[in-house]
């Protein structure tokens, strides 16, 4: 119950204010993962659900709450929306950081890439950056740095 109204406290903290806290994270290698060291767009995550096409290829923030993450690796995280059930999946190369369970219900601010996926002919997703494609897609935040916030837990590297 103490940890849930941390939490939260610091959540609405976050968004009020609109002002990052101190993280408990280590941030990934930026230069080996991106180009571009651009500031990023900073986007709550209904935005992104609504209109996702309007950002791929760009590089943005998000801030929310870990609502669920990769059993095996780590590797990714699903982020929610504070506001509403809108969700992004966060994912971030095998082994870079890991994502616990432990972690679920925890506000994390993440900084990517955000790419769309389409199948191809072989039924296969490959990323794609055109505006004009076919059939279903697929959207997420390729990681380039995560932090938690407010959280007794910390990423970390394998």
């Amino acid at each position: 119950m103490i940890r849930h109204l941390r939490m939260t406290a610091a959540l609405v903290w976050v968004i009020a204010s609109g002002l990052m806290a101190a993280a408990t994270a280590e941030n990934l290698d930026r230069a080996t993962l991106s180009n571009s060291e651009s500031v990023p767009y900073s986007v709550r995550i209904s935005e992104l659900a609504s209109n996702p096409d309007q950002y791929v290829g760009e590089r943005i923030q998000i801030v929310g709450l870990i609502e669920d993450v990769c059993p095996v690796r780590g590797c990714w995280a699903s982020i929610k929306d504070s506001n509403d059930s809108s969700q992004i999946r966060f994912k971030v190369p095998d082994g870079r950081v890991v994502f616990t369970a432990k972690m679920v219900g925890d506000v994390v601010e993440a900084i990517g890439i955000f790419a769309r996926y389409t199948k191809n002919e072989m039924g296969q997703y490959e990323k794609t950056t055109c505006a004009n494609y076919s059939g279903e897609a697929v959207y997420l935040l390729e990681g380039l740095d995560a932090s938690l916030i407010g959280s007794e837990n910390q990423l970390s590297k394998l």
